[in-house]
């Protein structure tokens, strides 16, 4: 198979031309009459002439259809009155009991009262003078005192003087001057807890109070210090001579510990006159 050098060239696409417009227009009218042509149901002039015949039946006022009134009676009394259905014949087998409807067209109303002097109503009259009772009880009243103003313009602008600040109200009050009862109530609780304070210290202090030595528990406790510290010097005496092994020196160090503890003891007791002893 021969293999032509022209099959190598890349071919470029011819640009795609658009339809013209009048080929377009053409289009959409033939689309259109394909859309008349479309199926159609034999139903429909019924179905249109029913929804417009229950279309809003709601918004009518009063019932669907009105019997409408002759020429005749144009603007006649009761022409426009809805007249009731005639009642129907009763079968056998209906059922005989009356209607509501039927009740109010049957029963009579209550006779009005009749206007004579029995039915009126009986008035009593008592022998008080109310007349004279009442101006008795205007001439005792005790008038009604004036509210104070105060007219502070040249053209009758007034206001009340009483919260204006210029009447004395709080130098009139028995009140003024004293100390207020909260203060006083203030002033009790505040003296109680200071008091409780200082009961409570006292108290703590009694607690933890130092009470001094008497001379004859300070001389007992030289004695005994004393006592003690001669037991611990023998016992130190008796040591031996050659300290060659570590108890034996333990036994020193612990021994010379505790005289010198004891001395400095006996030491501090001595010095001082009056000693403090804490519970």
């Amino acid at each position: 198979m021969r293999e032509l050098i022209y099959n190598l060239i890349p071919k470029i696409d011819p640009p795609q031309q658009k339809p013209p417009r009048w080929a377009i227009i053409v289009f959409y009218k033939i689309c259109a009459n394909l859309f008349h042509f479309r199926y159609i149901s034999s139903f429909k002039a019924e179905a249109v002439k029913e929804t417009k015949l229950n279309r809003y039946p709601w918004k009518t006022i009063g019932p669907a259809q009105v019997n409408r009134s002759t020429p005749e009676e144009f603007l006649k009394k009761k022409c426009r009155d809805d007249k009731l259905p005639t009642r129907r014949s009763i079968s056998v087998n209906a059922d005989t009991r009356t209607s509501f409807r039927d009740c109010l067209q049957t029963e009579k109303k209550a006779p009005l009262p009749s206007a004579t002097k029995d039915n009126q109503l009986t008035c009593t009259f008592s022998g008080r003078d109310y007349v004279t009772l009442n101006k008795i009880a205007a001439q005792e009243l005790v008038p009604k005192k004036s509210k104070k103003i105060l007219v502070d313009t040249r053209h009758g602008d007034k206001l009340d003087l009483t919260p204006s600040g210029l009447e004395l109200l709080y130098v009139n009050k028995k009140e003024f001057g004293q100390v207020p009862d909260y203060l006083i109530e203030r002033g009790k609780a505040v003296a109680n807890a200071i008091m409780q304070y200082n009961a409570y210290v006292k108290q703590m202090q009694e607690e933890n109070a130092l009470f001094t030595v008497t001379e004859e528990e300070k001389q007992t406790l030289l004695a005994g210090l004393k006592e003690q510290w001669q037991c611990r010097y023998r016992q130190y005496q008796s040591l031996p001579v050659m300290i060659d092994t570590p108890p034996k020196m333990h036994r020193k160090l612990w021994l010379e510990k505790v005289l010198s503890d004891l001395e400095k003891d006996i030491e501090l007791v001595e010095r001082y006159q009056t000693i403090y002893v804490a519970h």
